[in-house]
């Protein structure tokens, strides 16, 4: 599928500019990546600073399998709709 099929193109319109150039513009934008403001090793550090920051809890969660989807109906019982 073509880009220009994306574009609105009363949008462009309203910006006086082609469906194409405006599509350009905005892929433009987007995928722009803002330079880095700190290191890799910066972040880092920060964050598990502000991990530390928050109480730990002692829980503990049952995330098994059969926990999530109980009451779902038995293993194995699933079907596939063909309607």
């Amino acid at each position: 599928m073509e880009l220009e099929e994306h574009v609105d193109e009363s949008v462009a319109a309203e910006r006086g500019v082609a469906p194409e150039e405006f599509a350009r513009t905005v892929l433009e934008r987007e995928a722009a990546v803002p330079a880095p403001d700190q290191s890799a090793e910066q972040w880092v550090a920060e964050w598990r600073a502000w991990i530390a920051s928050h109480p730990r809890r002692e829980i503990k969660v049952d995330d098994s399998r059969e926990s999530i989807y109980e009451g779902c109906g038995e293993r194995g019982s699933w079907s596939i709709r063909t309607s």
